[in-house]
């Protein structure tokens, strides 16, 4: 399956491309290379090495297949299957039984039709995983057009960037656990459509907490059994422990 990413340019919109790949901080940023000669040298070779990958991929996934069909035909063939099974375990019961009277030596059976229906079952398992990955993505995505509208990229890039998050962390919340992920990002709260984050320099040490009137040891506790990704932050462990420097009684720690 083709991960997502929420910060791709949606369908529809045709993005620059060349900005894309050589722009500043972009993969071929310009900046990196003695001249556009050897820039677009390392462009072509990285395409060269993504087409061969896809190729490869593109394999595998023809492979695996082939194989999930073969194995769901022969679980469809119903009567069939179940006609062959039963003679298989009659000609090991009397096997077993014959063994049994003339040496008392017991046998395991040659064929286990549990692996068949065991691999099956996987197969189906990972394919409804996969849909409801999708289904949780698109309702992440959906959810912040809602919110911010055409610039809902630009947006969740900024905040991405204040919790020092990375775009594969936000994308596998995204798939697995969307309503964590809408929470940590504060949708719903009520926002200017034409929302712009302060420049980062301009940023106090302390001001991605909430604005409460005291931060003190229930404040953090209700904070790490509500939102344990948001308590377990970093900068929520550090600002916890400066609260606990300045609020000691709050925190149950003796005065000096």
């Amino acid at each position: 399956m083709t991960e997502e990413n929420l910060l791709a340019p949606d369908q529809g919109q045709e993005p620059d491309y060349i900005a894309e790949l050589t722009g500043p901080g972009k993969k071929f940023d310009r900046s990196k290379y003695a001249d556009e000669t050897e820039m677009w040298k390392a462009v072509a070779k990285g395409k060269y090495e993504a087409d061969r990958y896809v190729a490869f991929k593109e394999t595998e996934y023809d492979k695996l297949s082939t194989d999930y069909k073969t194995l769901r035909e022969d679980s469809m063939a119903g009567a069939s299957l179940k006609e062959i099974l039963d003679q298989l375990k009659e000609q090991q019961l009397a096997s077993s039984t014959n063994n049994q009277i003339a040496n008392e030596v017991k046998t395991e059976p040659a064929f286990d039709p549990r692996k068949i229906e065991d691999l099956i079952e996987q197969k189906l398992t990972a394919a409804e995983r996969a849909r409801k990955e999708k289904q949780n993505f698109d309702f992440v995505r959906n959810t912040l057009k809602e919110q911010y509208g055409e610039n809902h990229q630009a947006v969740l890039k900024q905040q991405i960037e204040e919790l020092d998050l990375n775009d594969e962390y936000v994308n596998e919340l995204a798939r697995t656990n969307p309503k964590v992920l809408l929470k940590l990002l504060a949708v719903g709260e009520r926002r200017s459509e034409n929302f712009q984050a302060p420049p980062r320099s301009s940023q106090s040490s302390s001001s991605f907490s909430p604005k409460v009137e005291k931060r003190d040891w229930n404040y953090y506790e209700k904070m790490r059994k509500e939102n344990p990704v948001l308590y377990n932050n970093p900068k929520t462990q550090v600002q916890m422990h400066k609260d606990a420097i300045a609020l000691k009684d709050a925190f149950g720690i003796p005065q000096d």
